[in-house]
């Protein structure tokens, strides 16, 4: 891997396949799939962009915890949560800052992994998320330029990127594990404002 971009620096480039709006969105508008068009990083300047690696579609599942109690099930989740970290809770975090900062300005999400894109809309549907775009990085090659790719363990490792509206970097999270969803909200929240 590469040195990673630091908070200050300009964020490295890449290009991508973007929906032009979300699969959710597309679904609910009554449409199949969404225009997908070739996106480039810095074409999303005045946008704040948040850039989540992780090492790959249904990779570490959530406990499937049966009993009557609400409340036993939803500790149990929670400690289950703290003692693992898998790619579907890094998501829903992800996933969960846009209804706290809609009034804050336009911020793009996209979740980065070398899955392929048939498993990653498998993987989207599974997970229900509504406003994440899921990047297939077949070659690691953003995830290099990013500092996440873990060449000896062959897959990314759980990094977060915030770039702010002027295209540089405003947070890095080196290690996204739960708990850190508060810390990248405040980032959010910071660089939205700063536009």
């Amino acid at each position: 891997s590469e040195d990673p971009p630091e908070v200050g620096d300009i964020a490295p480039d890449f290009a991508i396949d973007m929906p032009q709006i979300s699969p959710w969105a597309a679904a609910r508008a009554g449409r199949r799939h969404a225009v997908v068009e070739d996106t480039r990083l810095s074409a999303l300047r005045g946008k704040v962009v948040v850039l989540s690696f992780y090492p790959a579609a249904f990779s570490g599942t959530l406990p499937l915890i049966e009993g009557d109690a609400e409340e036993i099930a939803l500790a149990a989740r929670d400690r289950e949560r703290r003692r693992m970290m898998s790619c579907a809770i890094q998501l829903d975090e992800l996933d969960m800052l846009a209804p706290d900062h809609a009034l804050l300005g336009d911020v793009v999400k996209l979740a980065i992994t070398a899955s392929t894109p048939e498993l990653l809309d498998a993987w989207r549907r599974t997970l229900r998320t509504k406003d994440l775009h899921y990047v297939n990085d077949a070659d690691y090659g953003i995830a290099r330029r990013y500092g996440s790719y873990d060449a000896k363990a062959g897959y990314n490792q759980r990094k977060v990127f915030v770039i702010d509206g002027a295209g540089r970097v405003a947070y890095v999270d080196d290690d996204y594990e739960p708990g850190d969803a508060g810390a990248l909200a405040a980032a959010v929240a910071k660089a939205a404002r700063q536009r």
